[in-house]
């Protein structure tokens, strides 16, 4: 699934809850479904109030995704953990155990 109809912090595992209610306050699932849609991946509601691609397929929504970063110019960077991130006038600075990176806003 994608997202679900129903989202708090308490449906994530882990020490920073205050972090998960800020991304889902700036995030709420009607923006992400209408991301999504922008991007050409439609989803549907299940009885248990998952969201899935209506192709059901996980690669669907991958491609759109990969497509995305493409089009906005944006790069992946694996085995980089991210230790912090904050906002400043320019955009973003993440900290990772590689060192710090620069990102647009």
């Amino acid at each position: 699934n994608v997202t679900n109809a129903s989202v708090t912090d308490a449906d994530f595992w882990g020490g920073r809850r205050a972090i998960v209610r800020r991304v889902l306050r700036a995030f709420p699932v009607s923006e992400t479904v209408a991301f999504f849609r922008e991007i050409g991946v439609r989803l549907h509601e299940e009885a248990d109030g998952k969201l899935f691609p209506d192709s059901n397929r996980a690669r669907d929504v991958l491609d759109a995704l990969l497509h995305e970063t493409d089009k906005v110019g944006a790069g992946l960077l694996a085995d980089h953990r991210v230790l912090d991130v904050t906002r400043d006038a320019s955009g973003f600075r993440v900290v990772t155990a590689r060192g710090d990176i620069r990102a647009r806003a």
